[in-house]
Parts: structure tokens; C-alpha cells; sequence
């Protein structure tokens, strides 16, 4: 908040409301009542128009095979933020796709992107998150690749 000849009014206000934070600036305003007033009347839109809403998978992500792996498989996981702040009109035709790959080859770092979570409205994208292996998977060595053989041929007979 401040005032200078040039800058006229100005200030900086923040609300919060439902977990949903927003940020007003007003500059030039030609008094201080009005540069308060404008603040709650942007504030006051930004918190009608817009709603945070979180995103989670349509279904539980389902493990992805890893072919050489000391592991037989990874879970993804989502990275990052899982809110999405949307105009409120967006929200009832909010759609969430999810795109995985079929399998992965070792080694598979823990944190390695494996897939993407998509979220649009109206053909529009309005959200990518990563998709991320819940831990890391080492490639076989070929002493582990033959013992694993050999037991399957003795179980096999």
C-alpha cells in the first residue's frame, strides 16, 4: 500500500477462501478509498468466477510391467501439484485422461516420467501432470537371468 504523485494510489491485497489464494494489484487509482474498493471488487470476482478443484486419475493407475527388472513392475504415481484452478463454467465438463506407457525395460529410475495425466474442458488443455514410477527397478544381471531360467526348468519338469 502507497501513494506517490506519479504512481497515484496503489496496493497489493490477498484473500483467501476455501484453500483457493488470490492476489489484487491496484495502481494509478485516483483515491485511497477507491484503490481498497477495487481491490475487493477484483477479489471478489476472481473468487466468483474461478474454483480450485483437485485432480485425481478417473481410475487407480494400474502397475506397468518392467521386462528385465529385478522388480516385475512400477506403480505410477502422480508428480507435482493435483489442483487446478478453472473458471467455474469449465469445472462440469472437466475431462481427465490418462496416457501410460504398456511396459518399461530396466533400469527404471525412481521419479522416471512413465505417463501423463491430461486434463481438458471443451478440447482445451488445462492441466499436464507427470506420471512417475513409484521406485526404481535395476536391470537383471546375466547370472540373475540364468538362475531365473533354470528355476523355471526345473518347475516346468
Amino acid at each position: 500500500t502507497g501513494s506517490t504523485d506519479s504512481a497515484l494510489y496503489c496496493l497489493s491485497a490477498t484473500a483467501e477462501r476455501d484453500g483457493m489464494e488470490l492476489i489484487a494489484v491496484i495502481m494509478k487509482s485516483p483515491t485511497s478509498t477507491q484503490r481498497f474498493e477495487s481491490a475487493k471488487v477484483l477479489l471478489n470476482y476472481g473468487f466468483a468466477a474461478y474454483a480450485l478443484t483437485d485432480i485425481q486419475p478417473p481410475q487407480p493407475l494400474a502397475p506397468i510391467p518392467v521386462v528385465l527388472g529385478d522388480a516385475a513392475a512400477v506403480t505410477p504415481r502422480m508428480e507435482g501439484e493435483s489442483s487446478l484452478l478453472a473458471a467455474k463454467e469449465k469445472l462440469g465438463g472437466l475431462e481427465v485422461q490418462v496416457e501410460l506407457e504398456e511396459e518399461l525395460t530396466a533400469p527404471v529410475a525412481q521419479g522416471q516420467q512413465v505417463g501423463t495425466l491430461i486434463v481438458t474442458a471443451g478440447g482445451e488443455t488445462l492441466k499436464q501432470i507427470p506420471l512417475v514410477a513409484d521406485r526404481a527397478v535395476e536391470r537383471l544381471t546375466y547370472w540373475q537371468i540364468l538362475q531365473r531360467c533354470l528355476k523355471m526348468a526345473f518347475l516346468a519338469g
